[in-house]
């Protein structure tokens, strides 16, 4: 689902009561099934709805880094072996 968080840019001539109210009516209903997470795309979004809910709320860049595997470190001092295999030729 999809909805206005009411904080945006394209609203400066709503009074910050009534941007509240958008936000806090567009989170009521994100959150009706009670989500872990709310995520979004937009950093305003992510500001006015993290301010209207109590619900965590993330951008889809962080639940993407979230998802990544984690790099693995690379050991420092002896080059790691690598296994290789001679042919006699005879």
């Amino acid at each position: 689902m999809s909805l206005c968080c009411g904080g945006s840019l394209g609203n400066l001539t709503l009074s910050s009561g009534k941007r509240a109210l958008i936000a806090a009516d567009a989170a009521r209903s994100l959150t009706m099934s009670s989500p872990d997470e709310l995520i979004t795309a937009c950093p305003l979004c992510k500001k006015t709805f993290g301010q209207a809910t109590g619900t965590r709320v993330s951008d889809i860049a962080e639940l993407v880094a979230a998802a990544l595997p984690k790099p693995v470190k690379k050991s420092r001092g002896r080059p790691a072996k690598v296994a290789t295999k001679s042919l006699n030729h005879g």
